[in-house]
């Protein structure tokens, strides 16, 4: 079939989209869900959104403010008095001041150290004799300071730090009955600072305040109102100082993460990753488009008409005196496996002047819409050259693009970015990896082992392949002893097979590789490696639940440039963990786009069961939708095979749509667990997993991961019988099969005891070892304890992407020594109930 681009109209469309054989169609992503796990957990803008106070209507009030006095003619009821008429004040025993009564007129004088009260005087119309009078009225005089903005003693902070922002205990924090949190620094660039009131109980108004990487004056001012409507401000600025530092100025984004390092950037909004670039010049880029920091898309601006910042990448503070002759050179790809920039998009590079403003040096414009869809762009090399103005200490350079969408939308991918006093030709003495190894499988990703066995050796993938870039402007060697190593491990087990055990050597890279280019080499044909992996395989037992294979390439090359040589050497490994556990899976993990269908088209994947197994149910990548996906439910099908196309429908059951965004860990990452109310028995032979989509005001997405390509095994029928997914934008649908001995949760919070905490967790932060202690306190969500029969638990352990670091079952002690430093989420469950917990490791 014949890709077209379809120019849509409406607001559900207005992401550039693809359609394959006509009904089935790829759009953009909407966020990152992945990254929206981190805001549920404590980090993220959402925490500082400033939330007004309600008016308060004092129409029904006499204001008066401390030390003034008011006069009003009161005019309470005289209906049916007969003669003579006086005024008498009943109830005037006022607090906030001076009463007088004459004749008619009340004279209110308020006491001058009044802050705020409120007196309810009493008037009455009576004849002269007192017999008889009206109905009382009531005054009510608030006696009201105005309210006013404190500056609160200042404070500085350290990159990453939490700081505790102190507001006064008085009288009126003490009784307010609203309050804010707001940032009030309007000249503060740093957008990477959270902030939110403090929850513990003796808190009070005080903010808890995280720390931004961008050097300047921030300022956070806090609100609180009485009843009556008398708010203060109360505002802490916090400064953040960041030194200079000295060139050269450095960064490949190799080094993993899905934000940039502190250490050289200001800023996190870009979405650091391996996988929406094509042949990068090292193994990793930022990648600029309308996605927030936490993963969430920029507001629409300017109707869709005009163009706005939207990330930005902003350097630490550099000392550039003395550094004549210096130049920024960066590479830069547009599009890449995402979604291309249009014409009035653009990518801009700035430097920031001594006077504080920032000066556009460099830009360029979006694709035109005639370049092929399926084409490779390269990345291109700019240079830069810093002018002398430039030339002092504190010195700064950001990139930013500029866009009219929202979403994942109008991608850059900047890489191999350097500030140097050397000469532009020379390039960086590197000679760097490009992109990760895959999984050891093909063409499936995964599977369980009993079918990988029962497959055979014909699942190990022989098409391994080695990319290699030369950032050099000469001629670089990649080692006399040997130019590339391969390692592949359990990380059970420990090493399987090393690639030296292969002479001569396992890739047949060239010796040299010439200056700024590009050498690509697959794995030697028969080299003995893959057959012991096999061989390892096929000897596990058949029970194992779970193995995990890494497969890691290295680079040992010569002459390496020493003034960066730390930081170039990063980039000489990459490595890819393949796991066989009870699912299977063509994809790598990564959505790059999404993909969904027209209304009553059902659209399936092909897997093979290699022995008889049960169907389970299904895990869906569901990235979340601009739009939101209503009140539909989600359709899953499971079809048999013929000789190749689907045949008998075997099941379907409708599904409330669940997006993993609201989940802080599923049984995979970033997928939606669907459990069907009965297990489906699976002979051997093919099968056919999918979705049907519902009649329904909007479409579901799927996600489509562009790094694998299993179009062949995809298929659609939009009311005409089957048809294979065709199209030159090739890709891998993100719907996984679970099979017998799947144990993980329906992604629902419905069925499932949440509890505070099944397991006390110490000593947390920890370096080392965390101890684990049943709670017996375990409660439900109503507060009360849950008496359960003594359970095994079943303890994981996760880094904040998703992936799994550790398992096990019974609460031994968990030894984090291994790992990096950083935060963890920990899973303990007991089969009917699951709790989560943040774990530090220092």
């Amino acid at each position: 079939m014949i890709l077209r681009v379809l120019l849509t109209a409406t607001l559900l469309s207005m992401l550039a989209s693809i359609s394959l054989s006509g009904q089935v169609t790829i759009q953009p992503l909407s966020g990152y869900e992945n990254l929206q796990r981190l805001a549920a957990q404590g980090k993220g803008s959402t925490a500082s959104e400033k939330v007004d106070c309600d008016a308060v209507d004092l129409s029904g009030f006499t204001v008066v403010r401390p030390g003034q006095t008011v006069r009003r003619l009161i005019r309470p009821d005289t209906s049916g008095l007969i003669g003579g008429v006086t005024y008498s004040c009943t109830d005037c025993a006022a607090t906030g001041g001076n009463v007088v009564l004459r004749r008619d007129t009340l004279i209110y004088t308020a006491n001058a150290d009044e802050e705020e009260v409120l007196d309810n005087l009493v008037f009455r119309a009576c004849t002269s004799n007192g017999t008889d009078c009206g109905t009382p009225l009531t005054v009510r005089v608030l006696v009201q300071r105005e309210g006013r903005t404190v500056n609160l003693p200042g404070q500085t902070g350290e990159v990453g730090e939490r700081l505790t922002l102190a507001t006064p205990d008085n009288s009126l924090t003490r009784k307010a009955t609203c309050r804010s949190v707001e940032a009030c620094a309007p000249d503060y660039r740093g957008r990477d600072r959270d902030f939110a009131f403090d929850s513990s109980p003796t808190a009070g108004n005080d903010v808890t305040y995280d720390v931004s990487a961008y050097a300047g004056v921030d300022a956070i001012c806090v609100t609180v109102c009485s009843e009556f409507g008398l708010c203060d401000t109360y505002r802490t600025e916090v400064t953040i100082a960041r030194n200079a530092t000295a060139l050269p100025f450095f960064d490949d984004f190799s080094g993993g993460g899905f934000r940039p390092a502190v250490a050289r950037w200001q800023d996190r909004d870009v979405l650091v990753n391996r996988t929406f670039a094509q042949l990068p010049p090292s193994i990793g880029v930022a990648t600029f488009d309308a996605v927030d920091a936490d993963g969430f898309s920029y507001p629409a601006t300017g109707g869709g008409r005009r163009t706005f910042p939207r990330d930005y990448l902003t350097s630490t503070p550099l000392n550039m005196v003395g550094q004549e002759g210096s130049t920024l050179s960066f590479y830069l790809q547009p599009r890449g496996l995402g979604n291309r920039p249009e014409r009035q998009d653009s990518f801009v590079v700035q430097f920031l002047r001594p006077n504080g403003n920032f000066q556009t040096v460099f830009a360029v414009e979006g694709l035109r819409n005639n370049v092929p869809t399926d084409s490779v762009l390269a990345f291109q090399r700019y240079a830069i050259p810093v002018a002398g103005e430039f030339l002092y200490g504190g010195f700064v350079f950001r990139f930013l693009n500029k866009s009219n969408q929202s979403g994942a939308v109008d991608n850059w991918h900047l890489d191999y970015v350097k500030l140097d006093r050397a000469a532009v030709a020379a390039g960086t003495r590197d000679l760097a990896l490009v992109k990760e190894p895959g999984s050891i499988l093909a063409p499936l990703t995964s599977l369980p082992l009993r079918h990988y066995q029962a497959a055979g050796e014909d699942l190990i993938r022989e098409d391994l392949r080695i990319d290699v870039h030369n950032a050099a402007g000469q001629q670089l060697s990649l080692g006399s002893v040997k130019s590339s190593d391969i390692l592949i491990s359990d990380r059970a087990a420990g090493t399987i097979v090393a690639a030296d055990a292969a002479p001569p050597e396992v890739f047949g890279l060239p010796v040299t590789v010439a200056p700024m280019s590009y050498v690509s080499a697959d794995l030697a044909p028969g080299w003995a490696g893959l057959s012991t992996v096999a061989t390892y395989l096929n000897g596990l037992a058949q029970d194992s639940q779970r193995v995990e294979i890494s497969t890691q390439y290295r680079l040992e090359p010569n002459g390496e440039n020493g003034e960066l040589s730390v930081s170039v050497r990063v980039n000489n490994t990459a490595s890819t963990t393949t796991v066989l556990d009870n699912y299977m899976a063509y994809d790598d993990g990564s959505a790059e786009a999404t993909i969904f269908s027209r209304v009553q088209t059902r659209t399936v994947v092909r897997f093979p069961s290699y022995v008889e197994d049960e169907l389970r149910g299904i895990q869906v990548r569901i990235p979340r939708d601009l739009g939101g996906f209503g009140d539909q439910k989600l359709r899953l099908v499971v079809y048999a095979a013929g000789d190749s196309l689907p045949t008998d429908r075997l099941y379907e059951q409708d599904f409330d749509i669940v997006v993993p965004e609201d989940i802080i860990q599923d049984s995979l990452e970033g997928f939606t667990t669907y459990l069907f109310d009965e297990p489906l028995q699976l002979p051997t032979g093919n099968f056919f997993v999918g979705w049907e989509q519902l009649p329904a005001a909007r479409e579901i997405t799927i996600g489509y991961d562009r790094n694998t390509n299993s179009q062949e095994f995809q298929f659609a029928d939009y009311g005409s019988g089957w048809r294979a997914l065709l199209g030159t934008t090739k890709g891998s649908l993100m719907l996984r099969p679970l099979l017998g001995g799947f144990e993980g949760f329906q992604t629902s919070t419905e069925g499932v005891a949440t509890v505070s905490a099944l397991v006390d967790v110490f000593p947390n932060p920890t370096s080392g070892t965390l101890h684990l202690r049943s709670n017996s306190e375990s409660r439900t969500r109503s507060g009360r304890p849950l008496q359960l029969p003594t359970a095994t638990y079943h303890v994981r352990l996760f880094n904040l992407a998703g992936a799994l670091q550790q398992t096990q079952t019974g609460l031994n002690d968990l030894d984090l020594s291994a790992l990096p430093a950083g935060a963890y989420v920990l899973e303990v469950s007991d089969g009917l109930r699951r709790s989560f917990h943040k774990v530090i490791r220092n």
